[in-house]
């Protein structure tokens, strides 16, 4: 498993998984954490993509990634950073306040994860 950070690298990588199945998944009782997992067919190695300190979600329970992106933007005034996670084609939008990271790797080595 690999994790990123680096806002440009995430988007490739996102715009590589551009037509995947999107799950909500790997996410807490107060949705301040939430994970979105990425799968293509006949590919043996899933993305999730992690909201940290969720603000706000408008979404379907699943969808079809068509081009699920990640915007960063930090407040000069509130000296906050808000990242907004979208996709306008399937009008899904989760909004955080505690940024991103994204995962990438077999599904088996996200069990620790997804067994707690």
């Amino acid at each position: 498993m690999r994790i990123v950070t680096e806002l440009s690298e995430v988007n490739s990588l996102l715009d590589t998984y551009r037509g995947s199945y999107v799950q909500i998944s790997m996410y807490n009782v107060s949705l301040k954490r939430l994970a979105l997992k990425l799968s293509l067919p006949n590919n043996l190695e899933v993305l999730y993509l992690m909201g940290v300190a969720c603000e706000k979600i408008k979404a379907k329970f699943t969808f079809t990634n068509l081009g699920l992106i990640v915007i960063s933007s930090f407040n000069q005034v509130t000296k906050e950073t808000t990242t907004i996670i979208k996709d306008e084609i399937s009008e899904f939008e989760l909004t955080t306040s505690g940024g991103y990271s994204l995962g990438i790797g077999l599904e088996s080595e996200f069990d620790f994860f997804l067994n707690r």
